[in-house]
């Protein structure tokens, strides 16, 4: 007999599935194709009234628009009606819950993961068995739930002083800490177990979902996070093994953030111009008008001029660059190009909450497949963290 440890909702997994197929599919030209690397993609002669709405914006309006995604659907509605209609046809409800945990708050977490932790303990049934923390880092979300809740909670994770940390931060709670690589171990999880997991990226929450569904376990509540960070698509459901997203479009699901400090944007700024420069410069040099992959950079590196950031790249692909008097020309043909790609790609920015909401469908049907009670909620709102998707799931 299935009993239930969540609340019921009238969200329709089926029906939304159904509703963001149908958009993504007539409007693949628009998501699939990034300007940053094809500069002139196909839905420029196809929808001249998108490139005009774009191609005007001031800077401010830009900067603005890439930070506002309600803005930027107000701004596109009267040209997608259809998009935004199905995007708010497809959104969850919020999900209603209060914790009354609040002397914990501000204590070793940080306020806006604290929120992040609050509101996503708050829509969790009160039960008394055991909650597992997927991945648990020092165990932040798992003491809230003992404190909150009453009921033990075991910590997954695999850095052995972050398990000493949390063992002392927990104190006399009900919390342990397990030590284990959630990706190559296999944690037994107990049957009358709730499993959770506040933004666990990529494979880590696929690992999850498998692990759960094979071990039966009583309940599931996730929130994933950062789709992208896998080899490949790995769909788990029937209807998703008919989708085919690529790494950009996984990306994409995630690529609006509600906070960034001034100082990192103009540093990511001052990076899509170099890469934008160098990789006009690299089709230049090659003879070929395509793009060659731009392997990452990492600290000190960020912090490169764009002379020796294109030596980098050049040595990477084996390209011999002109003189550096010349590599003037490059950049400023970066900015510009990359002001312009900034542009086409809003067009592109309007369809990430529709694919973040079609991937975690077929992580809900994968769970309704092997016999789970399924619900999707909103556990917060987005200023809180656009990664605001509870996936909630009983036996």
């Amino acid at each position: 007999m299935r009993t239930s440890l969540m609340p019921t909702s009238t969200f329709d997994l089926a029906a939304a599935r159904a509703r963001l197929d149908d958009v993504l599919a007539r409007h693949r030209s628009l998501w699939a194709c990034n300007p940053f690397r094809e500069p002139n993609p196909a839905w420029l002669t196809e929808r001249p009234d998108l490139a005009a709405a774009v191609a005007g914006l001031d800077e401010a309006q830009l900067d603005h628009l890439e930070q506002d995604s309600d803005a930027l659907l107000q701004l596109l509605q009267p040209l997608l009606p259809d998009v935004v209609a199905t995007i708010e046809a497809s959104e969850p409800p919020p999900a209603a819950g209060r914790l009354a945990c609040d002397r914990f708050a501000g204590r070793h977490v940080p306020g806006r993961k604290w929120q992040q932790i609050r509101q996503f303990v708050a829509a969790l049934p009160v039960r008394s068995s055991l909650a597992i923390d997927w991945c648990a880092g020092k165990g932040h979300l798992g003491r809230t739930v003992a404190e909150a809740h009453g009921r033990p909670v075991r910590c997954l994770e695999r850095d052995p002083r972050l398990c000493a940390a949390g063992t002392r931060l927990a104190g006399a709670l009900p919390v342990s800490f397990q030590r284990c690589d959630v990706l190559s171990d296999e944690p037994e999880l107990d049957p009358s177990a709730i499993v959770m997991a506040l933004h666990a990226c990529g494979a880590l929450h696929e690992q999850l979902l498998e692990r759960v569904v094979d071990s039966k376990v009583a309940g599931i509540a996730l929130a994933p996070c950062c789709y992208h960070l896998t080899p490949a698509w790995k769909p788990l459901s029937a209807a998703g093994s008919r989708l085919a997203f690529d790494n950009d479009s996984l990306h994409l699901a995630v690529q609006d953030t509600v906070t960034a400090p001034a100082s990192v944007r103009r540093a990511r700024l001052r990076e899509r111009a170099y890469r934008s420069g160098y990789d006009a410069l690299q089709r230049k040099l090659r003879g070929v008008d395509s793009y060659l992959a731009q392997p990452s950079l990492r600290g000190a590196d960020r912090r490169l001029d764009f002379a020796d950031f294109c030596t980098r790249l050049a040595r990477h692909h084996g390209l011999e660059l002109p003189p550096a008097r010349e590599l003037e020309h490059w950049l400023r043909v970066g900015w510009q190009r990359d002001g312009r790609s900034r542009r086409l790609e809003l067009v592109r920015q309007a369809f990430r909450r529709l694919l973040e909401l079609r991937i975690v469908l077929d992580r809900a049907e994968a769970l309704e497949a092997a016999g789970y009670a399924v619900t999707l909620w909103r556990f917060c709102p987005r200023p809180v963290t656009p990664r605001n998707l509870l996936l909630m799931a009983t036996r």
